[in-house]
C-alpha cells in the first residue's frame, strides 16, 4: 500500500486469488521512483501542456472499485509467474503468459477438455443454422481437419489474424 495506495482489503476483495495467472503491480523496489513521480503528474492537471487532459485523476488500481469509469491514469499491472506458486510471496518471479499459467504450471494442470494443436492454423470458424459456433477448420501441414466443439471456441489470433479469421468465416 505504501507505493500503490491500494488498501489490502480492496486487493483481497476485488482480485482473484486462486487462478493460474497472478496479476501484480510493477516491482515496487524497481519502479519506486517512477511511481512517486508519475502519481503527482496524474493528479495535477497543471503539469500537462494542454489545459484539457484525457483523465480525471490517478487510479491506483484500474481493476478496482474506484475505476468504474476507467477515466484516469495508472501504472500498468502485469502477469508474473511465481516459481514456487502464488502462496509464496518471496518466491522468484518471471514475466508470465497464458502458456506458463495454464499449460506449464505445476500448480494448475491443463484442463482435460482443452485440446492444443501445435503447428496448426485455423482457417475458418464453422457455424450451425442458429449462428452458433460448431467448430473450426484447421490446417496442419498439408492436412485440413474439422474440429467440432461442444462448448466454446476461444479465438486468440492477435490483432491481424483474429479479424481475418472472422471475415473469412462470414462475420463482419
Amino acid at each position: 500500500p505504501k507505493v500503490t495506495g491500494i488498501p489490502r482489503e480492496d486487493c483481497e476483495k476485488l482480485h482473484g486469488k486462486d487462478g493460474p495467472m497472478e496479476v501484480n503491480r510493477l516491482n515496487p523496489e524497481t519502479f519506486k521512483d517512477f511511481s512517486q513521480k508519475f502519481k503527482p503528474l496524474c493528479e495535477n492537471k497543471n503539469h500537462h501542456p494542454s489545459s484539457v487532459v484525457p483523465w480525471q485523476s490517478y487510479l491506483p488500481d484500474y481493476n478496482g472499485k474506484a475505476s468504474g469509469d476507467h477515466n484516469g491514469c495508472s501504472i500498468f499491472q502485469q502477469y508474473t509467474h511465481r516459481s514456487d506458486g502464488r502462496g509464496n510471496q518471496s518466491s522468484w518471479t518471471s514475466r508470465g503468459s497464458s502458456f506458463s499459467g495454464y499449460l506449464r504450471s505445476q500448480h494448475h494442470p491443463p484442463q482435460k477438455n482443452l485440446k492444443i494443436f501445435l503447428g496448426s492454423t485455423v482457417t475458418k470458424i464453422l457455424f450451425d443454422e442458429t449462428k452458433r459456433v460448431r467448430g473450426v477448420i484447421v490446417l496442419r501441414g498439408d492436412e485440413t481437419k474439422v474440429v467440432n466443439v461442444r462448448k466454446e471456441v476461444i479465438l486468440g489470433g492477435g490483432a491481424f489474424d483474429t479479424p481475418h479469421i472472422l471475415q473469412v468465416s462470414g462475420v463482419g
